[in-house]
């Protein structure tokens, strides 16, 4: 069902990720601890999961449409606030682990998703290379394959969303107590 670009597309995506991250910790200067009680922060699943469809269906329509200029604009742009994020999660914990944990306990299944929703937003450019060269270069799916793609997607965003509502503030709690040992 994956080919080899979405492998290297996901695969790049992680390693900029990484380098972001260490990055991160590289460059802070100033710590403003938080309360534990601020570090954690329920999000209902409705909501996450909205905001994660809404961004994901952005990215694979504006994609789409452009060849997928705007939806790479886009993926750097959430690159950019993954980044943020992370940063503020290290700045307001002074933890490493929180920061971590914050984003990989459910951030792994929402990456692949969202780089999911970029693959598929490039059909139209790799299908017009395809066409522009009379020959296949690239892979371009089928609509079923491109159907249980989506699907794939969605459901991998509602795995997400539920791993962000529920089980990312357990884990953060058990996070903090011990470090507060």
């Amino acid at each position: 069902m994956f080919n080899l670009f979405y492998n290297r597309l996901l695969i790049s995506y992680f390693l900029i990720l990484t380098m972001v991250f260490v990055l991160v910790f590289m460059y802070t200067t100033n710590i403003t601890l938080l309360p534990p009680a601020e570090l954690i922060k329920k999000v209902s699943f409705t909501e996450i999961f909205i905001q994660n469809i809404s961004s994901s269906t952005i990215i694979l329509l504006t994609g789409i449409i452009s060849f997928g200029a705007v939806s790479s604009g886009i993926i750097i742009y959430n690159l950019y606030l993954l980044s943020i994020a992370i940063h503020s999660a290290y700045v307001h914990s002074g933890s490493v682990f929180y920061s971590l944990f914050v984003i990989l306990t459910h951030g792994i299944i929402e990456i692949v998703a969202i780089v999911l929703s970029f693959y598929l937003s490039t059909i139209s450019l790799r299908l017009a290379i395809n066409k522009l060269y009379n020959k296949r270069i690239f892979h371009v799916q089928s609509l079923n394959q491109f159907l249980q793609l989506l699907i794939v997607m969605v459901v991998s965003l509602g795995i997400a969303a539920l791993f962000e509502s529920q089980i990312t503030p357990i884990v953060l709690e058990i996070i903090l107590e011990s470090k507060a040992k």
